[in-house]
């Protein structure tokens, strides 16, 4: 944007210039140049001021873009447990995301520190509001046991959506959509050898 508007002046200025020296021509004897300069300074100043208005809404969507949060939901193995999915909520871009709010209605089962097994429905962060700063994540664990693996693949637990709300510092709202899919993890449950 920055260049386009630097050819924009160049261009205008030069335009600007020709037409200049082609009326110049034409003017009658009796005006100066200085009347005739003080003309070409005033419509520079016009362009350079419609210029500045250019760089000015530039500078302000580049701000607003800088302090936009995006929030991304990432779902991985534990390499120590297998069969303990991670789920990871980030803030992966600049501004500070607050008033964080996940709608869902998914009861699979989740492993909270490590120690409590709850319905995800009931997890704090689902319930109450939270903010995340520039690359900042909360973690949890998505549990399930080999044993009861085909219960909740048959009860369809295994797939769930996450409607995620937030907010940026200027208080604009945003809405995003994830769809959690932990069937894609089957492998870890029934180990390759054993399909076969």
């Amino acid at each position: 944007m920055i260049l386009e508007l630097l050819v924009f002046l160049i261009a205008g200025m030069t335009i600007l210039t020709a037409v200049s020296i082609f009326l110049y021509s034409l003017i009658p004897p009796n005006i100066s140049i200085i009347d005739w300069a003080t003309l070409i300074l005033a419509f520079a100043t016009v362009l350079l001021a419609i210029a500045t208005g250019f760089l000015w809404m530039e500078t302000r969507y580049m701000r607003k873009r800088q302090s936009q949060p995006i929030i991304a939901i990432i779902t991985r193995p534990l390499e120590n447990r297998p069969q303990s999915i991670l789920m990871s909520i980030t803030n992966c871009w600049w501004g500070l995301a607050k008033e964080i709010k996940i709608q869902s209605t998914s009861d699979f089962p989740v492993t909270y520190d490590g120690k409590i097994t709850i319905p995800f429905h009931d997890l704090g962060i689902v319930n109450h509001p939270f903010e995340l700063g520039k690359d900042q994540s909360f973690e949890f664990q998505l549990k399930w046991l080999p044993e009861n693996y085909e219960k909740l693949r048959a009860e369809d637990k295994l797939r769930f959506s996450l409607l995620v709300h937030y907010k940026d510092i200027f208080g604009e709202k945003y809405k995003s959509n994830h769809i959690v899919d932990l069937e894609i993890y089957h492998h870890l449950v029934f180990p390759i050898s054993k399909l076969g």
